[in-house]
Formats: C-alpha cells, sequence, structure tokens
C-alpha cells in the first residue's frame, strides 16, 4: 500500500474505497443473474436454499464465488441409461 502523501504533517484525504466490495452483488444484482427475483431470493434463505449471503449493515451480498459454487451444485445427476438386451 502507498504511503500518504504528507502536507504540512498532515495526512491528505485519499479514497476512503478500497474496493472491499468488489466481488460481492447486491441482492438485487444476484437475483438479475440467477434470473429470479428479490423476493424468492429473500423467501429461499430461511428454507435453507439458495446461495450463501452476507449481511453487512442489515443489506445483503452475495460473493460471487459462493453464486458460481451454489450453481454447480444446480446440476442434476443424468439419469443412467437403461441397458438394452435384457428383460
Amino acid at each position: 500500500m502507498e504511503p500518504e502523501a504528507m502536507t504540512s504533517g498532515e495526512p491528505t484525504s485519499r479514497s476512503s474505497r478500497l474496493g472491499l466490495l468488489d466481488d460481492y452483488l447486491s441482492l438485487k444484482q444476484a437475483a438479475d443473474e440467477l434470473g429470479v427475483t428479490t423476493r424468492t431470493m429473500q423467501e429461499w434463505h430461511p428454507k435453507g436454499r439458495g446461495p450463501r449471503r452476507t449481511l453487512i449493515g442489515g443489506r445483503v451480498y452475495f460473493h460471487v464465488d459462493d453464486l458460481r459454487r451454489w450453481i454447480e451444485d444446480q446440476k442434476e445427476a443424468l439419469p443412467k441409461a437403461r441397458r438394452r438386451g435384457r428383460r
């Protein structure tokens, strides 16, 4: 991290945004990505469904890795093929 510039012995102001939430989506953004409504996502949580969520200051966020992992977990197993010739 770069040191703060000094002017007259006082640090100058610099952007306080560190990008800590860059890999997170809001409830609305996550719902849009998944093609569901925000209400659906809100209903999933108490039922133990849907992607993991993070609460910050009363707001719901979803880390993109958790969304990807949840999507992967939704894959269905292929049905077993029937064997021919046996009855």
